[in-house]
């Protein structure tokens, strides 16, 4: 195998850079300014979601697009915090009034190794043996718990 093929492997983020143009980057540049002022109150909502201080939640959206940028291997996808996640977190992060943010990040390490784990395994084809309405059983489970969790702030 050679180096170059070694490269893209690892970093498959620059096998985009052959035929990027400054169209692209101009394009880019946009999509990068749309997308960061869309994910700014996301990302602080979903922290507070989460239990934690709003700059928790800036940085979950944004380091995750940054480091995807690298070694991602697919351009049209979005990275970053989701509602499910965050509240997910919540029951994480509850102990202590000082130990959230460092049960957070200790989630955030665990199941960043077992993704990377999975990917020198080979094992992203396990994917395809979910089916599909497993998938959307579990979307409608999502919107449920979302919804059912929000109530008490609704009612008050």
């Amino acid at each position: 195998m050679k180096a170059v093929d070694i490269v893209h492997r690892l970093l498959p983020g620059i096998k985009w850079l052959h035929g990027y143009t400054a169209q692209d980057a101009i394009a880019d540049l946009i999509a990068g300014i749309t997308v960061g002022l869309t994910v700014l109150p996301q990302g602080l909502a979903y922290a507070t979601l989460a239990g934690l201080e709003p700059q928790y939640g800036l940085y979950s959206a944004f380091v995750g697009g940054i480091v995807y940028a690298f070694l991602g291997s697919c351009r049209q996808v979005t990275i970053g915090p989701t509602a499910l996640l965050a509240l997910m977190t919540s029951r994480h992060t509850s102990f202590g009034l000082n130990s959230g943010p460092a049960y957070a990040i200790l989630l955030c390490l665990i199941s960043g190794l077992v993704e990377f784990l999975m990917a020198v395994l080979r094992l992203g084809a396990l994917v395809d043996l979910i089916s599909l309405p497993v998938t959307v059983g579990f979307t409608s489970a999502t919107a449920v718990i979302i919804g059912t969790s929000q109530l008490k702030g609704l009612l008050g």
